[in-house]
């Protein structure tokens, strides 16, 4: 059995030896870690959404958006342009510290260095 197949399909998608090309250059690996982690941000703020909204059915409570037909596409919507709306004014930092743990322990190059090979590039 392959190491990639004891970790599944997660494993090999989040993968940070898959953020760039064989090749690639520091800018595009800083790049596509960063697009990864906002990506992450944004699926962990929209779960913590929902969690919070699935408590305003309490009791005898239809809910935020009732039981009715459309229901559970409201609740989807409203999970997801909510998240949409706190990355957009800040985020909630799981991005930077995402980033931040990457860059300590060598899977990504910092800002400054991914910075500095596409001034020497230019």
């Amino acid at each position: 059995m392959t190491e990639n197949a004891v970790e599944g399909d997660v494993g090999r998608r989040w993968s940070m030896a898959r953020l760039g090309e064989p090749g690639a250059t520091k800018a595009a690996v800083r790049a596509r870690a960063e697009e990864v982690a906002a990506q992450f941000e944004e699926i962990f703020v929209q779960q913590f959404v929902a969690g919070l909204r699935s408590t305003t059915a309490i009791g005898e409570s239809d809910g935020l958006f009732g039981k009715g037909p459309g229901a559970d596409t409201y609740t989807r919507w409203f999970d997801e342009h909510f998240a949409e709306h706190v990355i957009r004014n800040g985020g909630v930092g799981v991005r930077d510290i995402l980033l931040s743990d990457w860059e300590r322990i060598g899977q990504i190059p910092t800002a400054a260095a991914a910075k500095e090979t596409v001034d020497v590039e230019a």
